[in-house]
C-alpha cells in the first residue's frame, strides 16, 4: 500500500496579508516559516509496508493439482509475493498454517522452493546415515583455499618484512597476486548443492570477501574495508615515526552466522521479533598449509566485522544478495519454530514431492586479491627519506540455530492477537492462496 501525502501552501496570501498588515507581520511571517518547514519534510511519498499471508494448505493443494501446477501461478513459487516473513499463525479451525510478511518491491522475492528446502533441513531429510548414526549439518556454505596456495601465501608473507627494494618488492606483491588468484574450493553443508538457496550463500560469503579486502567499494558513510582500515593504522603510525608490525603468516576468517534470535508468541501465532545477521571473524594460523582456529580476534578484523554488522541492511539495500541472505536466516527460523512448537500440520508434501529447481553452483571459485601501498616522504636537512608500506590481502555462511525456551516473550499487549485476527478476517474465501491484510 502506498499513500502521497501533499501540502499545498499558499505563500503569496500570507506574504501580502503580512506587508499591509504589520502588527501581524511578525505572526505571519513565523507562520510561513513553520509552513515551509511542514511542506518540506512532508511532501514527498511516505511509503506504508503492505502485510500479505499465504496459505500453506493451498500451496500444498494447488502444487498436488498437475492442472494448476501446469498454469505456472507465480505466486505459488513465490510466497505469494512476501518479501520479508514476519511469522506465522496457526489456522486451528482448517488445521492450516498461514505465513505472514511483508511486501516491499525494494526487496529481491522470496522463492517458496527454499522455504521447503530449510523444511527438510530441519526434518532431517538431508541428514547423512554413516554406520548406523545420522549426521545433521546446519544450512551453510565456505569458500577455502586450497593448502598449496596458503602455505605459499604464508611464505610470502614472511618474505614482505625482509624486501629491501621497490623492484624487488614489486616482484614479490606480483607473485601474491598470482598465487592469490587460485581457484578456491567451495563447499555446501546440509542441504542440496545445486539449488537457489546454495547458490545465494556462495554468492553472498564471495562478495562479502570482496569487501573485507576493498575489492568492492560500499558507499557508505563511514564504512572501511578491513584493509583501508589497516591502512589508516599504518599512515598513522609512519606519520608519528611509530614501529609498525608487519604481517604475520595469521589469516583472518569471516563468516556469517545469526545473532541473538528473540520470538514473540500469543495463542496460534508467532512472529519473528529479532533476527539479526551478525559477521563473525577469528585469526586463523597457517602451519604447513594448514589452517588452525587460534581463538583469537584481530582488532582490524573485528572493528571491521562490527561495522559491518551494524551497517548490515544499509549493505543489503545496496547489494540485495545479502537481503536474499536475510531471507534465508529467517526460512530455517521459522522452519526450526515449527519443529520445536510440533505444530499439526501435514508436511508430507513440502518435505518429499515439492519440486525443487536445479541451478548450478560452482564447486570452485578464483581467489580474491588487493595490494595497496602508502608512501610517507619527510624532509631531512641533507634530503628526504621515503618509506613505503604495502598491505597485501586475499579473500562463511553458517545458519547454525538452536531454538530454546529462552528464545520465546510473551506478547503481553496482544498485538499479536489483532495481527491473528485481522489475518483471519480477511480471508477472502476458503480457495485463496494469498491475501493482503486489511487494518
Amino acid at each position: 500500500m502506498e499513500k502521497t501525502l501533499a501540502i499545498v501552501v499558499t505563500l503569496i496570501h500570507y506574504t501580502l496579508f503580512a506587508s499591509q498588515n504589520y502588527k501581524w507581520g511578525t505572526f505571519l511571517m513565523l507562520k510561513i516559516i513553520i509552513l515551509i518547514f511542514t511542506a518540506i519534510i512532508f511532501s514527498g511519498k511516505v511509503y506504508t509496508e503492505t502485510i500479505r499471508a499465504i496459505s500453506l494448505n493451498r500451496i500444498q493443494s494447488l502444487m498436488k493439482d498437475s492442472q494448476q501446477r501446469e498454469k505456472n501461478i507465480p505466486e505459488l513459487y513465490t510466497l505469494g509475493g512476501i518479501t520479508k516473513i514476519q511469522g506465522y499463525i496457526y489456522d486451528d479451525e482448517h488445521e492450516d498454517i498461514i505465513l505472514y510478511g511483508i511486501v516491499d518491491t525494494n526487496l529481491p522475492p522470496l522463492l517458496t522452493e527454499n522455504f521447503v528446502i530449510s523444511l527438510r533441513n530441519t526434518w532431517l531429510m538431508y541428514s547423512e546415515l554413516r554406520n548406523n548414526t545420522r549426521y545433521y549439518s546446519n544450512p551453510g556454505c565456505s569458500i577455502d583455499p586450497q593448502p598449496d596456495v596458503l602455505q605459499q601465501l604464508s611464505q610470502l608473507q614472511n618474505t614482505i618484512p625482509k624486501v629491501k627494494s621497490n623492484e624487488l618488492m614489486q616482484q614479490v606483491l606480483e607473485q601474491w597476486n598470482v598465487v592469490c588468484k587460485g581457484e578456491q574450493k567451495v563447499r555446501v553443508l546440509g542441504i542440496p548443492w545445486n539449488t537457489s538457496f546454495a547458490k545465494i550463500m556462495v554468492d553472498a560469503d564471495y562478495l562479502m570477501k570482496r569487501i573485507v579486502d576493498g575489492s568492492m567499494q560500499l558507499e557508505i558513510d563511514g564504512f572501511k574495508s578491513a584493509i583501508d582500515i589497516r591502512l589508516d593504522s599504518v599512515k598513522k603510525a609512519m606519520e608519528q615515526d611509530k614501529p609498525i608490525s608487519f604481517l604475520e603468516p595469521i589469516f583472518n576468517r569471516f563468516w556469517f552466522s545469526p545473532g541473538r534470535n528473540i520470538y514473540t508468541e500469543n495463542e496460534n501465532i508467532i512472529e519473528v521479533t529479532q533476527c539479526p545477521i551478525t559477521l563473525l571473524t577469528e585469526e586463523e594460523h597457517v602451519t604447513k598449509g594448514i589452517r588452525k582456529a587460534s581463538g583469537n580476534v584481530n582488532m582490524i578484523a573485528n572493528i571491521f566485522a562490527e561495522t559491518f554488522t551494524n551497517n548490515f541492511h544499509s549493505i543489503a539495500h545496496l547489494q540485495p544478495i545479502f537481503a536474499e541472505l536475510e531471507g534465508l536466516f529467517r526460512f530455517v527460523v521459522l522452519s526450526k519454530i515449527l519443529n520445536y512448537k510440533t505444530v499439526d500440520f501435514d508436511f508430507d508434501y513440502f518435505l518429499h514431492d515439492f519440486p525443487i529447481s536445479t541451478v548450478e553452483v560452482s564447486s570452485t571459485l578464483g581467489g580474491i586479491a588487493n595490494i595497496k601501498s602508502y608512501t610517507l616522504r619527510k624532509e631531512l636537512q641533507s634530503g628526504y627519506r621515503e618509506q613505503t608500506y604495502w598491505l597485501p590481502s586475499c579473500g562463511g555462511v553458517g545458519i547454525n540455530l538452536t531454538i530454546t525456551k529462552s528464545n520465546f516473550i510473551q506478547d503481553d499487549k496482544n498485538v499479536l492477537e489483532n495481527i491473528k485476527r485481522n489475518v483471519l478476517a480477511s480471508i477472502p474465501s476458503n480457495e485463496a492462496l494469498f491475501w493482503d491484510i486489511q487494518n
